[in-house]
């Protein structure tokens, strides 16, 4: 039946295999089961940058690339380069608008299938990666990767006024600041503006009201996390601080 359906052009969604690792859809079973060997195949070759692993060295070539800066592709509209060709596909997509990728829970459409994977997370609330040191989960990879950091005390990130070392990109962006005094936050309650987000976030709740920290031992609430922690150690001694 399924290759009746295939040979009279009615397959459907409903028809295709999906891969539950990577929710890649294939039509036939054969080809679903090839590519999942490439998910639990064990992976040798590792990046000894960030970490990332790959069961082809060929594949640990290519994602070198990025870490430093070799670019061997570029765009034909802007003469960007790019490290890998599904990079340069998706920059492509600047210059043409196409927005293959929506969002089931909302109006977004988006450029690349990965932001989209990210962007779910936001309306599901899942957080698939779990730091192996501590009780943190994350919704994005990158996010435990920077965690990660904290454990290590690895600081790859350099200033170059001050020669400052960060864990993390972030960090080092908040920083710089510091050194060209620009403050691109606004608080559109006020005249105040900011070097970092979250100063804004948190200056915000001064307007607001908002107090989104609650003490799961007793019913006080806090505009700050620092506060919440405070209180815990001060009115609940002996509890596990989280």
């Amino acid at each position: 039946m399924y290759y009746l359906k295939m040979h009279n052009g009615k397959l459907t969604l409903e028809n295709l295999f999906k891969c539950n690792h990577c929710e890649k859809d294939f039509t036939r079973k054969s080809e679903l089961l090839k590519h999942v060997t490439g998910h639990i195949e064990e992976k040798r070759f590792c990046c000894r940058i960030c970490y990332k692993a790959f069961k082809m060295k060929i594949e640990l070539n290519k994602h070198i690339r990025i870490h430093i800066g070799e670019k061997h592709f570029q765009c034909s509209v802007c003469d960007k380069s790019f490290a890998t060709k599904y990079i340069l596909n998706n920059h492509i997509r600047i210059h043409t608008g196409e927005k293959p990728f929506p969002c089931i829970h909302c109006h977004m459409v988006l450029t690349e299938k990965q932001i989209l994977v990210k962007h779910t997370r936001t309306h599901t609330g899942e957080k698939p990666h779990n730091c192996t040191h501590c009780e943190m989960v994350f919704a994005q990879k990158t996010g435990l990767l920077q965690h990660k950091r904290a454990h290590t005390g690895e600081k790859h990130f350099h200033c170059s006024v001050c020669n400052k070392s960060f864990a993390t990109k972030y960090f080092l962006n908040n920083h710089i600041r510091i050194h060209t005094g620009e403050k691109p936050f606004h608080c559109i309650h006020c005249n105040m503006a900011f070097t970092e987000k979250q100063s804004l976030v948190r200056h915000t709740r001064t307007h607001t009201g908002e107090k989104p920290y609650n003490c799961t031992h007793c019913e006080m609430v806090f505009a700050l996390k620092h506060q919440l922690i405070k209180h815990r150690k001060s009115t609940h001694k002996g509890e596990t601080i989280s």
